[in-house]
């Protein structure tokens, strides 16, 4: 599992076209969204009052990045190759720039964002610009006065300036100047051989702290100042409340200083933003996986040592040839005559797993993907535009399995073909308008533009819906599938349930089984997406994720063979709940998750929360179901096939 996680980690890395400059030539430096650990609305770095290049250039964006908000533009900031810079001024934007671009409203609205933890995102060479901790002793005697996690990680990003809560006379710093540390190796062709005109360099790494400083108007930030900007900035920290009352200017400054790292090579480049995540989260992934092969050893165990005897028993008497033996005809035999009977609302029942079938297609086709090295980090947003490509034509699947179970359940129609192809992308598209509505209200840059919400949907018009069709006209041109036993006229009567088998029982016990094997990885992923991190622990994911059905089916098995035996042949519905009743589940720990990592400034940013885990929930709840639904079917008619029936 290691092995393959770390070779997809090398795979993603390497399979861009190495980038070498030699020195002093001009390394591409681009700005991204600012975003926040307490507000859900990514801001657009070209409506912030910063200085800007006179011609803004915006990267083309993948379906993926637009969704994801990322706005990738060019700056004012100039980085060249192994060219230290002491203190430099962005260009085009002294005192004159500065007093006509940042108003009064705009310092106002720059301090909001201050005091809700805002961070700006560059990428220096398609690298993400980190911050390493501690960023500034006051930011961490902030964070720990305020009960906030102190992480001993990375952060990609820099804050943009220090909150009023922060700081002892609370007026709201900004962050006006940044020190880059930009950490560079030699390229794959250059050798100790190789002239010093001729050798060329990659860039493997970026550190930046940002700092606070309040510049005279004489700008003493040059190649020849005496106090360097770390020794002035505790002194002389830049307040907003002086910009807003035009009582001190904003000077945006930088410097840059090369260091030589020959342990890094291009194909590891991207390594440590895989791992920043947490130092600690390779142990507790593996820890976890442990306790979850456990958890299924356990269960197997159960299934192997009693329910397997005792339905091994259940076959001996069943088939016994004894007169005695076939007199008594008690437990799950009796109700031969009812078990294929279509449930209620079996349409709904078949469209349900369809669509649980395409959310595990989809799942197990970007991990493979992922595991393979195809997902580079490098190119962002790839993921999610694999993920919404490869959900669009697993449609096929969706419409061919609805189609099997329409037939097999008595129910065909093409209206329900229909209804399926509607169903999941319906319900995420509703869900997603909504969000889009709070987020084009708020200007976040997640709010995407009205072209690529057209982009989407005729990908559900063109693509989706008519291979949903192909696939549920394959279907139906098959013969349907046949029963072991045949269904009686009349449905026989079900006797009074255990407890065991009463719905509350059914509803909240069996589903937080399999919550529990994957509880601890939906975790590390809601802190990673929550705290802008990269998550890439995929070799993780899908161990967790093979784990986990496993435990969906043998947690269905097992309740499902109680059902049977105290002659409860509605089995079906139940059998979808056992383990998709943890869609709800899901949502309540997202709800836990809420209250005790996320501290949100606005109530709409907790609403974009929680709408996000329900989509994420209901999908859960759909292929959990899925799963139960189609194990239930395999062993219901393995163990009705291979007993007598008269």
């Amino acid at each position: 599992m290691s092995v393959s996680t770390q070779h997809a980690r090398s795979h993603c890395s390497s399979n861009a076209a190495e980038k070498a400059y030699k020195k002093g030539e001009e390394v591409k430096f681009m700005v991204n969204s600012l975003r926040s650990s307490s507000e859900m609305f990514p801001i657009d770095y070209s409506k912030m009052p910063f200085c800007q290049p006179a011609r803004q250039e915006f990267k083309e964006e993948s379906i993926g990045e637009i969704i994801w908000g990322d706005r990738m533009l060019n700056s004012l900031y100039t980085v060249r190759m192994k060219e230290d810079v002491k203190c430099m001024a962005l260009p085009d934007c002294d005192f004159i720039a500065n007093t006509e671009t940042i108003r009064r409203k705009e310092s106002k609205n720059l301090t909001k964002m201050i005091n809700k933890w805002y961070r700006v995102y560059m990428n220096i060479d398609n690298l993400p610009v980190f911050s390493t901790n501690p960023e500034s002793t006051q930011m961490s005697e902030c964070a720990k006065k305020l009960g906030k996690d102190v992480k001993i990680y990375a952060q990609r990003g820099f804050p943009l300036g220090v909150p009023a809560k922060c700081t002892s006379d609370r007026a709201a710093l900004l962050n006006n100047h940044l020190d880059f540390t930009i950490h560079y190796n030699h390229d794959s062709q250059t050798t100790s051989t190789t002239a010093e005109e001729e050798r060329r360099y990659i860039v493997v790494f970026i550190d930046v702290k940002a700092r606070s400083i309040a510049w005279s108007d004489s700008l003493e930030c040059n190649s020849q100042m005496k106090v360097a900007p770390e020794v002035l900035a505790p002194m002389r920290g830049l307040k907003m409340k002086n910009v807003t009352q035009n009582k001190a200017t904003v000077y945006w400054t930088y410097s840059v200083k090369w260091k030589e790292n020959p342990n890094v090579k291009w194909a590891t480049r991207w390594d440590f933003y895989l791992t920043a995540a947490a130092a600690a989260a390779p142990a507790g992934h593996i820890l976890f996986i442990i306790l979850s092969l456990m958890v299924v050893l356990f269960i197997g165990s159960a299934v192997m040592g009693v329910l397997l005897r005792a339905l091994h028993k259940d076959f001996n008497r069943y088939n016994s040839e004894d007169p005695e033996d076939l007199q008594e005809e008690v437990g799950w035999k009796l109700v031969h005559a009812d078990v294929f009977r279509p449930p209620l609302y079996a349409n709904w029942l078949a469209i349900f797993v369809a669509n649980g079938v395409q959310i595990l297609t989809t799942v197990g086709v970007v991990l493979i993907i992922a595991l393979m090295g195809f997902l580079s980090p490098s190119r962002r947003g790839a993921l999610l535009t694999t993920m919404l490509l490869t959900a669009v034509f697993t449609s096929l699947i969706s419409g061919y399995v609805c189609g099997v179970l329409l037939q097999y359940l008595n129910c065909r129609a093409w209206k329900n073909i229909f209804t399926c192809s509607f169903t999941l992308p319906g319900a995420m598209l509703l869900i997603y308008i909504f969000i889009l509505i709070i987020n084009k209200a708020h200007g976040a840059t997640t709010a995407i533009p009205f072209m690529t919400l057209l982009e989407m949907l005729t990908l559900f018009v063109a693509v989706s819906l008519p291979l949903t069709v192909l696939g549920g006209s394959v279907a139906f041109r098959q013969q349907p599938i046949t029963n072991p036993t045949r269904v009686g006229r009349l449905a026989r009567e079900i006797p009074t349930q255990s407890w065991i088998n009463q719905p509350i029982f059914i509803c909240v016990f069996w589903p937080s089984v399999p919550l529990v094997v994957v509880v601890i990885e939906l975790y590390y992923i809601m802190q990673d997406l929550w705290e802008g991190q990269i998550y890439y622990s995929f070799g993780f994911l899908t161990v967790t994720a093979c784990i986990w059905v496993l435990v969906c089916a043998l947690v269905t098995i097992s309740c499902l063979y109680y059902v049977l035996c105290y002659e409860n042949h509605r089995w079906w519905w139940i059998a979808y709940l056992v383990p998709g009743g943890a869609g709800v589940h899901m949502f309540c720990m997202s709800l836990i998750f809420f209250m005790s990592h996320v501290s949100v400034s606005s109530f709409a940013s907790a609403v974009l929360f929680f709408s996000y885990m329900g989509m994420v929930s209901y999908m859960y709840g759909m292929a959990a179901g899925a799963v139960g639904v189609i194990v239930s079917i395999v062993f219901v008619r393995r163990i009705y096939g291979s007993i007598k029936i008269d």
